[in-house]
């Protein structure tokens, strides 16, 4: 097993991939949220990106992440942070979420933040 890391500037935000001999995660470290390089490379194909491989896929996930093209939501409840995750495309307002929780949408460089 081989753990790639990657620390937003602002250090609030580790992103860890894990390489295993027949699977790669990526998830933020200290969050349940994570995805896989065959789900990524899924939704690429949704997204109408063409990629080759789960390992294509996670690293243009990779650069869309850093890059400041693929956000990252946070999401809090009574202002506490619970979960972290990654989108490959500007999610939908979440019609779901409960009273007190609230979704907040920065970038890697931690721009461009604002709550729903």
């Amino acid at each position: 097993m081989a753990i790639d890391r990657y620390r937003t500037p602002d250090g609030s935000l580790e992103l860890l991939v894990i390489r295993e001999a027949d699977e790669i995660t990526v998830g933020f470290d200290s969050y349940s949220w994570h995805t896989h390089g065959d789900v990524l490379a899924a939704d690429y194909g949704i997204a109408g990106v063409k990629v080759s491989s789960p390992e294509e896929a996670v690293q243009r996930f990779l650069s869309d992440l850093r890059s400041d093209r693929a956000p990252i939501i946070m999401c809090r409840k009574s202002g506490k942070v619970y979960d972290v995750y990654a989108a490959v495309s500007m999610p939908a307002r979440d019609k779901y979420m409960e009273p007190g929780e609230t979704a907040e949408i920065r970038y890697w460089s931690g721009r461009g933040a604002h709550a729903s």
